[in-house]
């Protein structure tokens, strides 16, 4: 009898000692993916002049506030960040894109990267992703004048989506996961 229960001690700390490894290796892994997130964003601040008007900590509060609303992590926001920034925009228009690309991804059920490169491609004029949503996208001519558009395709036909689908059982699960992530 003591050897059984010696024996079954033994499995349990066999059991929760390789939980402890398990645990201690994500750990590395997720912060080892959220600097790398972060990075990205933080070369593109530094590489595309255009994004002077806005700054790192801006945009993080900008990501933190979206990641307590949204099912999405705040390092993936600053990773696709990253990807728009390389189609020339500004720091303000980054700051009024990124609720919209959180919505387009949610409605889509594309990953954040995907998403920004779908975007991405309509700033140039290449809008053919968008037509899922049933928005017909026209180039309009200039980056500008396709980042105006987009952002009213966006706004009228994804806007808020990804707030509402926070409110899900599901969503807020992921805004749990992600709040202690």
């Amino acid at each position: 009898f003591p050897v059984t229960i010696g024996s079954a001690a033994a499995a349990g700390l066999a059991v929760a000692g390789a939980a402890a490894v398990k645990f201690g290796i994500d750990s590395v892994k997720a912060f080892a993916e959220a600097e790398q997130a972060q990075n990205r964003l933080e070369f593109a601040l530094e590489k595309f002049p255009k994004l002077a008007d806005t700054n790192i900590e801006a945009l993080r509060r900008l990501n933190s506030a979206m990641q307590r609303k949204t099912r999405f992590d705040d390092d993936a926001i600053a990773s696709a960040q990253g990807v728009l920034a390389q189609f020339q925009l500004t720091g303000k228009q980054l700051e009024q894109l990124t609720p919209l690309l959180l919505d387009y991804a949610a409605r889509t059920g594309k990953d954040l990267t995907t998403s920004a490169e779908d975007l991405g491609r309509a700033i140039l004029g290449q809008g053919r992703a968008l037509r899922v949503l049933g928005i017909d996208f026209q180039d309009a001519g200039s980056q500008a004048g396709n980042f105006d558009q987009l952002v009213q395709d966006l706004s009228s036909s994804v806007g808020g989506f990804a707030e509402k689908d926070a409110e899900t059982a599901a969503g807020k699960l992921d805004i749990l996961t992600n709040r202690f992530g």
